[in-house]
């Protein structure tokens, strides 16, 4: 009997302990948070990460901007003063943004991945693949996904306004609207380590990489289309109007006014030069070098050169000394043409910066073609004029800026040089805040400083000296200058915080 009890005995216990123990693990897991099956989407959640992309509402672009700033200065610092109008003072737009001395244009080719998470890391500063064979797109990089090995350089790669505020260096990409592949990116998978097959090389951009890359101020263009019929005018323009509403549908707005010519087919210069938001072109065959001091139209359907570099771009670093040597008034634009970038290229963009950019000499403006061909467009049309008057002893100096409304433009930003100013004046400024005032609303940054010119170059001041049109002035090279540099992007400040 003692047997039978002792044993139902401890069974029971065990069977109560069992009870026990259930009724507390059920409890305990009613309280807290079952694990998520979904790892990324776990971490996501920990490190409270949006899926929305962030993208600058160009459609929203300020058009046809109204500039006007009055300076109050005194009047033994306007040379040539003599009585209420008798000064010598002027203002031109010169050649080249911030009044750079050369002009580098990088295109890239193809819709390649490596315009993002090279050519772009690069400029920005952000990581590096060590491996050529390995990539990241930006729905990686914003999760902290990177291939293994990454190296930063020591620099964001710019130059300067001319004033120390930094101007990063910009390029252009081509992209596909109409390829499906655009959609396809591979996926981040943050502290995944057991392989890193999703750093291979994707088809081509992601639509988010290049949403990313307009919000940093690059530019895009058309390049091949997907048709079996290149050579058909009509069909091409068919391939650009819908690649034109793909864009413009992705990128909040962002049309495409600039043709990267294919493999050297002349049926898309053809039939581009027919459709008319495309603007400006660019190829490596029959195309004309643009001299930034000796332009002084308009430039809208030039065909403008660039050039091939040899794999190592040892070549290429001698032509950039050789236009470096050139008198700037001469110096040909330095159009580069690209397809996939790797580690040799970020060399050499870090050599360009350490010679020609803030590391070095400053002189160069580092910039798309889309870029320079608005500055250039502005102008050549801007309606500029200044009125002067003698109050006492102050001179005051009444600037006003126009600048023109055409379709897709995207960069509303110029220099303005106001000459005839002796350079004390650039303290007097700096030293009295209410000796500058900026009316209107388009301004949204503007920066300033005296310089002396290394260069001579001509500009069309009619809009503001009588005798009628084209009446061309020229400006001599060490003439002194209040250097002026206004920016009219309407959202300028939120992107610059989205950016920061």
């Amino acid at each position: 009997m003692s047997c039978i009890i002792n044993i139902y005995w401890v069974g029971f216990r065990k069977w109560v302990l069992s009870v026990a123990f259930l009724f507390s693990m059920t409890f305990y897991f009613g309280c807290i948070r079952m694990p998520n099956p979904d790892p990324l989407s776990q971490w996501k959640e920990d490190v409270g990460f949006s899926d929305d992309v962030y993208v600058y509402p160009f459609s929203d672009e300020i058009s046809s901007p109204d500039v006007e700033i009055v300076l109050s200065v005194p009047a033994e610092m306007v040379l040539g003063t003599g009585g209420e109008s008798g000064s010598n003072i002027s203002a031109a737009i010169p050649p080249l943004k911030y009044n750079k001395e050369m002009l580098f244009m990088l295109s890239q080719d193809d819709c390649v991945q490596s315009a993002f998470c090279y050519t772009l890391a690069a400029i920005n500063g952000w990581p590096l693949p060590v491996n050529d064979d390995q990539f990241y797109n930006y729905d990686q990089q914003r999760m902290g996904d990177f291939p293994p090995y990454t190296y930063k350089l020591e620099n964001e790669l710019f130059s300067t306004d001319g004033t120390g505020i930094p101007v990063r260096f910009s390029f252009t990409s081509t992209i596909s609207p109409e390829d499906v592949r655009m959609t396809q990116a591979k996926k981040a998978n943050p502290n995944y380590v057991k392989d890193y097959g999703r750093f291979k090389m994707q088809a081509m951009l992601s639509w988010n990489d290049v949403r990313q890359m307009i919000n940093h101020g690059d530019s895009l263009a058309f390049h091949d289309k997907l048709t079996n019929d290149p050579n058909n005018h009509d069909t091409l323009i068919l391939h650009f109007v819908k690649a034109q509403e793909v864009s413009l549908k992705n990128l909040n707005g962002r049309g495409i006014k600039m043709l990267v010519e294919p493999n050297g087919n002349k049926n898309y210069l053809y039939a581009g030069r027919k459709y008319s938001p495309l603007k400006i072109f660019t190829s490596s065959a029959g195309a004309e070098d643009i001299i930034p001091f000796k332009v002084n139209g308009d430039i809208s359907g030039k065909l403008v050169n660039r050039y091939i570099p040899d794999s190592d771009l040892i070549n290429f670093r001698q032509r950039v000394v050789s236009v470096a040597q050139t008198p700037v008034e001469s110096r040909p634009a330095i159009g580069m043409l690209m397809h996939r970038t790797s580690n040799t290229f970020v060399s050499f963009l870090k050599w360009l910066y350490e010679q020609y950019g803030s590391g070095g000499d400053d002189s160069i403006w580092a910039t798309s073609l889309e870029e320079y061909y608005e500055y250039s467009y502005n102008r050549c049309y801007a309606d500029i004029s200044m009125d002067q008057t003698l109050s006492s002893s102050i001179r005051v100096i009444k600037l006003r800026l126009k600048l023109p409304s055409a379709q897709n433009f995207y960069y509303p930003s110029v220099t303005v040089n106001i000459h005839g100013l002796t350079p004390e004046v650039a303290n007097y400024l700096a030293n009295n805040a209410d000796a500058v005032i900026v009316s209107g609303p388009s301004v949204t940054g503007l920066s300033a400083a005296f310089k002396t010119l290394g260069f001579s170059y001509e500009y069309n001041r009619a809009a503001f000296l009588s005798g009628g049109s084209n009446q061309y002035v020229r400006y001599n090279s060490n003439e002194s200058v209040l250097m002026i540099n206004i920016k009219c992007r309407k959202n300028l400040v939120s992107n610059a915080g989205y950016l920061v």
